[in-house]
C-alpha cells in the first residue's frame, strides 16, 4: 500500500506531488487500517465480540462495493493498451509470483499448509482496492478496472494450477 500510494503521488494526476506523500500516507484508509490492526494485535488487549462482528460485516460489504465499482467502470476499450497491460500484469501476478513462491518454499524446506498458503496468497488477483486507490489518486482507473476484472476471471484457471505446484 505504501509503494502504491507513493507511485500514485508521483505519477497520478490528483495527488499533489511528492511533497504531499506524508499527508497521503497518513490519510490513506488502507494504511490506517493496517496500522490500527497492528496496534491492536501487538497490544494484546481483547477485542469485544460485538466489534469483531461489526468489522466482519463492514469488511464483507467493502469487498462487494469495491467489486461493484470495478464492474461499473469496466470498459475493455477504455485504454489503448489494455490487452498488453492485462497480459503483462497477469503473467507477473498470477504466474511468475506463484512459481517464485513455490520455488522458494521448496528451496527453504517449507511444505504442507504453510507452502500452500504462501503460493495461493502470491497467486491471488489484484484487489479491488487497487481500482479504488487509482480512482481516488488520479491514476488510470479505467485501465485498473480492466486489469482487476481480467485477473479475477483468469485466476479461476491459475489458482487451481497453483495448488498443484505445492
Amino acid at each position: 500500500n505504501v509503494v502504491c500510494v507513493a507511485v500514485l503521488v508521483r505519477h497520478g494526476s490528483g495527488a499533489g506531488g511528492m511533497g504531499s506523500l506524508p499527508r497521503q500516507l497518513a490519510a490513506n484508509p488502507l494504511i490506517l487500517g493496517c496500522a490500527a490492526g497492528l496496534v491492536v494485535n501487538l497490544s494484546g488487549l481483547p477485542v469485544p465480540a460485538a466489534l469483531l462482528g461489526t468489522a466482519d460485516v463492514l469488511g464483507d460489504a467493502a469487498l462487494a462495493c469495491g467489486m461493484i465499482c470495478v464492474g461499473a467502470a469496466l470498459s475493455w476499450r477504455s485504454h489503448p493498451k489494455v490487452t498488453r497491460a492485462l497480459a503483462v500484469s497477469t503473467a507477473a501476478k498470477l504466474v511468475a509470483l506463484p512459481l517464485l513462491a513455490a520455488g522458494l518454499c521448496r528451496l527453504w524446506g517449507v511444505g504442507g499448509t504453510a507452502a500452500t498458503a504462501v503460493v495461493l496468497i502470491q497467486g491471488l488477483p489484484t484487489a479491488a482496492s487497487a481500482y479504488v486507490l487509482a480512482r481516488r489518486m488520479g491514476g488510470n482507473a479505467p485501465l485498473m478496472s480492466a486489469i482487476t476484472a481480467g485477473q479475477t476471471v483468469i485466476a479461476l484457471i491459475t489458482l487451481p494450477l497453483a495448488l498443484h505446484m505445492v
